[in-house]
């Protein structure tokens, strides 16, 4: 590509916030927490109708294809222009890595040192879940033999590594061929399950991760490998870059939520729970919404996800999703083997353990995530402070076409129209 062809943002640096994405983290993690403690094999007895695990069943994937899509919206939203690879790399493994090694070695003890989760007798594949590599082994031993969650950290790390030659790449593709390069990330994800079903049909995994007879190496391609789940991550990516260039038409709460309800009641009623297409399903309406909900916050217009409750509870979800299942193993599986459970009981114990797990959450954050951020993330090269470890300040950059960077803003980020309530 010449040097007329590649895409240079002559920008305006501004400081936006999206606090619906926060508040919808938070809700993506509850519904992976609610996956989790209504599954069949997580009470040492059937407890709830089987329309509580039945209307749940995909509320974990769909929260985790929400969160690989907002992992590349956010990072190429607030991509640094003059950033460095070393800078960004320093950056995103301070905030990754220390929880991730911190809940990890909780696992580890109590697999391996107490007697409290009997059904587990010892942790398995920990060298590479400290390498963040579990992942990529279709062993589920190896890849959920720790804290079973972690594996989709091995997404975000693969990732991240590849992030900065990404952006090189991106920031030379034309605004008008953006739409071509997102069709082929979905082209590549329409190819998965296929790809998947070429694979050897044994081993089996266990009946207790899936619930019915499915291919270990096929399910992995599908639903674990980073190869396969980081094009959730370049599709966010591309939505991010198409929002900024004012190539994605307005989308409106009201017109979304009922597409991404109908999706998912589609998904659970009419999908077997193995089906090698759940993410092709999945991920789109996710994608709706996270560009929805952006264009929502830039209006100014108020949603139940941008209250500050939310938005507060958004900051501590990370360390929530590493500390969830740790607390419903140890509660319920654990201590709780042998309570006679009834479903009033059950219902008090899980909202209970949400609420442990939200204050066990912040201890983390404050006591290391924050922290760590605040110690060794390096200063922003562009010379705006850093974020102290506050939850999606996000920097945009704006192109100046013409009239200011105010009204590219509203116009951009809305679908190429301005803000009639601005």
């Amino acid at each position: 590509m010449s040097r007329s062809q590649t895409v240079t943002l002559n920008t305006t640096l501004t400081r936006a916030r999206l606090p619906s994405l926060a508040g919808l983290r938070w809700v993506a993690a509850v519904g992976v927490f609610m996956y989790h403690a209504t599954g069949p094999f997580m009470f040492p007895t059937t407890v709830f109708p089987e329309a509580v695990p039945f209307a749940l069943r995909n509320v974990g994937g769909s929260g985790l294809s929400f969160f690989f899509i907002l992992t590349g919206f956010l990072l190429t939203w607030s991509a640094r222009p003059k950033d460095t690879k070393g800078r960004f790399w320093l950056r995103r493994f301070v905030r990754l890595y220390p929880n991730h090694l911190i809940t990890l070695a909780i696992m580890v003890v109590l697999l391996d040192f107490t007697h409290l989760l009997p059904y587990r007798a010892q942790a398995t594949g920990v060298w590479q879940s400290v390498l963040l590599v579990h992942a990529w082994s279709p062993d589920p031993f190896v890849m959920i033999g720790a804290n079973a969650v972690s594996w989709s950290l091995s997404v975000d790390a693969f990732f991240l590594l590849l992030f900065p030659f990404w952006l090189k790449l991106l920031n030379r593709i034309r605004p008008d061929r953006l739409w071509y390069y997102a069709a082929g990330v979905f082209g590549l994800m329409l190819l998965v399950p296929f790809i998947a079903a070429q694979l050897p049909s044994q081993p089996m995994l266990p009946d207790a991760l899936i619930g019915r007879p499915t291919s270990a190496w096929q399910w992995w391609l599908v639903y674990d490998s980073p190869l396969t789940r980081c094009l959730e991550c370049f599709l966010g990516s591309l939505a991010a870059r198409l929002l900024l260039h004012g190539k994605l038409p307005a989308l409106r709460l009201r017109y979304v939520l009922p597409v991404v309800a109908g999706v998912y009641a589609f998904s659970i009623f009419f999908l077997p729970i193995n089906f090698y297409g759940i993410v092709l399903v999945l991920a789109p309406p996710m994608l709706l919404l996270t560009v929805a909900l952006t264009q929502a916050d830039i209006r100014g217009q108020r949603t139940v996800l941008n209250h500050p409750v939310l938005v507060w509870l958004g900051g501590v979800s990370y360390a929530f999703y590493l500390l969830h299942r740790i607390v419903l193993e140890v509660f319920i599986s654990g201590f709780g083997a042998k309570v006679p459970w009834t479903i009033p009981t059950a219902i008090a114990a899980l909202v209970a353990l949400l609420g442990l797990t939200t204050g066990l959450a912040y201890l983390l954050y404050i006591l290391v995530e924050r922290p760590m951020l605040r110690r060794f993330s390096p200063p922003d090269p562009t010379g705006r402070p850093d974020t102290k470890g506050q939850f999606i300040p996000v920097s945009v950059d704006y192109s100046l076409r013409r009239a200011g960077p105010e009204h590219v803003r509203r116009r951009d980020a809305l679908g190429g129209k301005e803000n009639p309530a601005a």
